[in-house]
């Protein structure tokens, strides 16, 4: 690593490309890397959860710009202070001193980025910013006994639900478990389908299924299957839009809200709030999201619009690192913006301010 840092600026020696396994990025990182995102237009990346389309962020509501301005503002002190002063020069070990996020994104060729793009609030990037997260996996074969569970008759189809790996259930307050158990018993015409790891819990209705496994493609690819119940993580709802099943988001913590927030300002789907919700908010969620089929018509339209594209966008981004390879030492393929050289006195015209400020007290 150490080498290939100290090769000079723009990868000389060696090109780099960044990969992103989120599609977010921290608007400290792209106020680095200088694309002139506003810091108020769109929810920051750690909003609030919200509860429902009403507390969609919305740049008009004077709270809401506030909040965001607050979360981007110490975001930016945090990654850009903190972390960058005293946390990354432990990385000089590995023969990279003196480590700047600017300088990180200045030396790499191309920034690769696993993001559902093209959908949610406009955002302006740089040529060297791809996106190639538009892409959907195709489902293998349903397990027999999942078949078999989902396509008994005397249901009228699948609610599947879904929070990652991550959750530790044990841990979980009771009324949430409660609450999602209550509600899914009260949905007694559908197949509920649940991959828990918690705890176990008696005397469950027979319409549920906890599995500590299930194969998520499979499910969310089969027709009977007419809601999908997630965290909102990055891959879960990539998965729930090629799926084309309906959306209902519970996040959880990291940036689970902020895809709440975008699926929500896009129509998607309802959100549950982990911190609210009852028996009867979860039940009304659900079920006024299966029994209207224009809800199953909306995911479907998005899942074409997700798709849509001049080029696949693997291919993309196997054209731009085929085109890297194909530069001579110290070029890109890319215009450098100007703006990332600057500091943030030049670049948000500070400088101007000052000089105008104290050219007015002059004439008074």
């Amino acid at each position: 690593m150490g080498k290939e840092w100290g090769g000079g600026g723009g990868g000389k020696e060696t090109k780099s490309i960044i990969y992103s396994t989120a599609g977010q990025t921290l608007l400290s990182a792209e106020s680095v890397k200088s694309t002139g995102r506003d810091w108020v237009s769109k929810s920051p990346l750690f909003p609030f959860i919200p509860t429902d389309k009403n507390d969609a962020y919305t740049p008009k509501r004077f709270t809401h710009r506030l909040h965001a301005l607050f979360e981007n503002g110490a975001e930016y002190i945090l990654m850009n202070w903190i972390v960058e002063q005293f946390l990354m020069p432990n990385i000089a070990r590995f023969g990279v001193p003196n480590f700047t996020w600017k300088e990180l994104y200045t030396r790499s060729s191309l920034q690769l980025s696993d993001s559902i793009d093209r959908l949610g609030w406009p955002l302006s990037k740089g040529p060297e910013m791809i996106n190639i997260g538009a892409h959907c996996k195709n489902p293998g074969k349903m397990p027999e006994n999942f078949r078999k569970f989902i396509e008994e008759e005397d249901s009228e189809g699948i609610i599947y639900v879904a929070f990652g790996t991550y959750p530790e259930w044990s841990l979980a307050p009771k009324r949430i478990i409660s609450a999602l158990i209550g509600a899914f018993e009260r949905l007694n015409k559908f197949k509920i389908i649940f991959a828990y790891n918690g705890p176990p819990i008696k005397n469950l209705n027979k319409n549920i299924l906890l599995t500590k496994w299930a194969p998520q493609l499979e499910i969310l690819a089969h027709p009977k299957t007419k809601a999908y119940i997630t965290h909102g993580g990055l891959k879960s709802v990539r998965e729930g839009l090629c799926s084309g099943v309906p959306l209902i988001l519970m996040p959880l913590f990291a940036e689970q809200a902020h895809n709440a927030q975008q699926l929500l300002v896009m129509g998607i789907g309802p959100v549950i709030n982990k911190y609210t919700l009852t028996v009867d908010s979860v039940y009304s969620t659900i079920y006024s999201t299966v029994s209207n089929p224009k809800n199953a018509l909306i995911s479907k339209r998005f899942r074409s619009i997700f798709l849509d594209r001049p080029i696949k966008a693997l291919d993309e981004g196997l054209f731009w690192i085929e085109r890297i390879t194909r530069l001579k030492p110290g070029r890109k393929v890319y215009f450098e913006r100007k703006g990332i050289n600057l500091n943030w006195i030049n670049f948000l015209y500070f400088d101007f301010i000052i000089f105008i400020f104290i050219f007015i007290l002059f004439l008074i």
